[in-house]
């Protein structure tokens, strides 16, 4: 199913998830003597994860309620895979301090990967794809971003922690960008939603500035915060 399809049915599904309880024996997946590990992912607009490394770019895409995020998620070994919390940051690298901009942070549920032993990743609950990891906004009206944030550099920081309080963190260079095409706009001519998403992703804009999309088309990111 396609990403926005699977969104719409987040809530519906949701309702239908008894909560999970943790039990003292809980089993790690990996070796319970050795420390947390973790690999950070991005869900595409197609739902495929892939790996995340120093200095990839990461897609801003508009989910149902609008504006941009950038979704990411968590593989984790040698935790225990019930309620692990995994929470997001964008950090501004050019600004004392490297200060967080956005955070947001999501409680799941693990399973063991068929083909990564000792390795477990977010347990899809129906057809939630958007809850198998943090939602991080980055653009749109309510951001109030410190400089532009599509083809700028940001530091992402993902953290995960179980029930029984095993937590790994891991931090790197982000390039966050705005796609050709962006599934989450479908009322939006396909010619002007990358300008659109490059228009909500700048900084120091008025309400009104993305009624003209033509300076965003082959925009220079203006990366140096106000």
């Amino acid at each position: 199913m396609h990403l926005i399809a699977a969104f719409a049915l987040a809530a519906a599904c949701d309702q239908d998830q008894p909560k999970r309880h943790c039990s003292a024996d809980e089993e790690v997946v990996g070796d319970p003597t050795a420390p947390p590990q973790i690999e950070v992912i991005e869900m595409d607009p197609n739902g495929v994860a892939r790996a995340l490394t120093d200095g990839d770019t990461m897609t801003v895409f508009t989910p149902p309620q609008g504006g941009g995020i950038v979704y990411v998620g968590a593989r984790v070994r040698n935790m225990a895979p019930c309620q692990v919390t995994v929470t997001g940051n964008l950090r501004d690298p050019t600004r004392e301090g490297q200060p967080v901009f956005q955070h947001e942070g999501r409680e799941l549920q693990y399973v063991e990967m068929e083909d990564r032993p000792g390795w477990a990743e977010p347990r899809l609950r129906g057809e939630q794809v958007l809850d198998l990891g943090p939602n991080i906004p980055a653009c749109g009206s309510r951001t109030f971003p410190p400089r532009d944030v599509s083809g700028c550099e940001w530091i992402l920081e993902v953290r995960a922690r179980d029930f029984a309080d095993r937590s790994v963190a891991t931090s790197f260079t982000v390039f966050p960008d705005c796609p050709a095409d962006d599934p989450g706009t479908p009322e939006t001519e396909p010619e002007n939603e990358q300008a659109l998403c490059r228009c909500q992703c700048a900084t120091g804009l008025g309400v009104d500035a993305c009624n003209d999309l033509d300076p965003f088309r082959d925009r220079v990111p203006d990366c140096v915060a106000e």
